[in-house]
């Protein structure tokens, strides 16, 4: 079985050094660990880089380890027969190869891109007498070089470019222990420098920094910024269970925090010293230099994957642009990820309000309504556009939050209205059937994306594409009986006939008839309400239960 994915690069991506790995969870030890990795260059454009840069010999040299006692331990678990039986010992290669020579000449500067593909330790690589400047980290050029370094700190998943000249002979590049405590770090020779002798010398190298930078990697820095979002992101560990924020894994829907979109959020990380903290499509800036006084690690770099054995918190920030919805955290030591170190964020909705710091632990931010039981009451009234209706006043007892996801309309506080009937300043309308909305409430276009936008968009101002079905008839109007219909449909059916009174006794009761049957959404495409309005669902998931509203999260 296979699949193919087409990758699409945002034209102003900041080139540099990535790589790519499959990512099923629960398999990503197994895979990744057995070598199913690639190194992933975004190009430098002409005339980006120095002359000096431009005209350096690369090398992209992708370090892998093949933990085998933990692929045999994992294979057990999983019932995979691939890998049951391998010798005991952990595999560390280089390309592919075990300790490979890399031949240069000593008056040559040449670009080392490291790509740490291994699963498992953390390597503390030292360059011996070779002189090593720091020039990005995770494909993205740091401000100040040439960084002198004479270790390089890369967790797993971690990248790191360097600038690197040997003096004539051989060097062993290997992984030394880790200077801190409660992590594990590889030790042993990786590869080698062959430096051959050469005439003349290597020029010095001069200082270079990008001219500019993309929006999502401008500074965020100190008092540059206000960051419009703040959460903390701990990671821990107990007996046998792996966590972020205090989670488990529970599935890619199951959101540890909401993020604004454009906005600059910051995020407060602790158990770095232990654990590689990978984050997906965002990178992210450190505000402070950590502990340790490690030159690898300075305020204002950046980083996708980040560990400091040194230092166990880190404070960093970044910028919510380009990209809405779904992102992932999680642990980059591989095992700790397929264990439940693993967590879905989203980013969704604009402005403090949109900030959520513990969607799991907190009530659950749903669509106009307060709690579950709300929104609850709410689907049984027949209004599945929830988002664009309120219920009784009565049931706004509690603070109103904002839906973290596929939000068109909110409403901010509470109000005397009526369930099927419109919020205050708020139009609606069908075309051939079709519920258009306008209103101060709804949202003004899709980001960065005007051509949907205009789509969506009547020339009056209604928004277009709401997904629903809709039309007004009088409150004694029912919808013909299924041509088919069994028992159980005539007997749901009937419930429909007998709309519940306005007070909150009358919709708890048609709740509860509709919960104990458990009558499936795919079997009732319509609805019908004594407030005003027929609707045909369109794009809900078939298989919900009735009293289960999409956006519940």
């Amino acid at each position: 079985m296979s699949s193919v994915y087409d990758y699409k690069i945002i034209s102003d991506h900041s080139p540099g050094t990535y790589w790519a790995h499959p990512h099923h969870h629960g398999s990503n030890v197994m895979q990744a660990g057995a070598g199913a990795a690639s190194v992933l260059l975004v190009q430098d454009p002409a005339g980006f880089l120095s002359p000096q840069l431009e005209e350096m010999a690369d090398h992209s040299l992708m370090l892998q380890n093949l933990p085998l006692p933990l692929l045999t331990t994992a294979a057990k678990a999983s019932g995979d027969e691939l890998f049951q039986s391998f010798p005991n010992q952990d595999l560390w290669l280089v390309n592919g190869g075990v300790q490979p020579v890399l031949t240069v000449a000593s008056t040559k500067w040449h670009r080392l891109r490291l790509v740490m593909a291994g699963v498992s330790n953390w390597l503390f690589l030292d360059f011996g007498s070779c002189e090593v400047a720091l020039l990005a980290k995770d494909g993205i050029y740091i401000d100040d070089f040439p960084r002198w370094i004479s270790r390089v700190s890369l967790p797993p998943g971690g990248r790191a470019d360097l600038v690197c000249r040997c003096s004539p002979g051989n060097h062993t590049i290997a992984s030394l222990a880790s200077p801190g405590n409660g992590v594990k770090s590889y030790i042993g020779p990786l590869f080698s420098i062959r430096s051959l002798s050469a005439e003349g010398s290597a020029e010095d190298l001069a200082p270079w920094r990008p001219r500019s930078r993309p929006t999502y990697l401008q500074d965020l820095r100190g008092d540059l910024t206000t960051p419009d979002c703040a959460c903390k992101t701990p990671m821990g560990q107990g007996a046998h269970t792996r966590w972020i924020d205090g989670h488990l894994f529970e599935g890619a829907k199951k959101y540890l925090h909401q993020w604004p979109r454009d906005a600059v959020v910051e995020r407060e990380i602790s158990g770095v010293d232990k654990h590689s903290f990978h984050q997906h499509t965002w990178p992210f800036q450190l505000q402070g230099t950590p502990a340790g006084n490690d030159p690898y690690f300075k305020a204002g770099d950046w980083h996708d994957t980040y560990q400091n054995v040194l230092d166990d918190k880190a404070s960093v920030r970044f910028s919510t642009v380009d990209f809405a919805g779904p992102e992932v955290v999680h642990c980059h030591a591989l095992a700790h990820s397929d264990q439940g170190m693993i967590g879905a964020e989203i980013v969704s909705g604009y402005g403090r309000e949109a900030c959520h710091c513990d969607l799991l632990g907190e009530a659950k931010p749903v669509s106009l309504v307060a709690d579950e039981r709300s929104q609850s009451l709410l689907l049984v009234a027949g209004l599945l556009f929830v988002t664009m209706f309120v219920l009784l006043a009565a049931m706004f007892r509690q603070a109103l939050a904002f839906a973290p996801a596929g939000t068109l309309y909110t409403v901010s506080e509470q109000g005397d209205t009526h369930a099927g009937h419109c919020a205050d300043g708020l139009e609606w309308r069908t075309d051939e059937g079709e519920l258009q909305v306008r209103g101060e409430g709804i949202f003004k276009a899709y980001y960065g994306r005007s051509r949907s936008t205009g789509e969506a968009f009547s020339e009056d101002g209604f928004f277009c594409k709401t997904g629903h079905r809709a039309l007004n008839i009088e409150a004694d109007v029912l919808l013909p009986l299924p041509s088919q219909s069994n028992g159980e449909e005539k007997e749901m059916l009937q419930l429909f006939s007998t709309a519940p009174n306005q007070g909150s006794e009358g919709f708890g009761q048609m709740r509860a008839d509709w919960k104990i049957k458990k009558v499936p959404l795919k079997r009732y495409p319509l609805w019908v309400t004594n407030w005003g309005a027929v609707l045909a669902t369109k794009k809900h998931n078939p298989g919900k239960k009735v009293y289960r509203s999409k956006y519940y999260k």
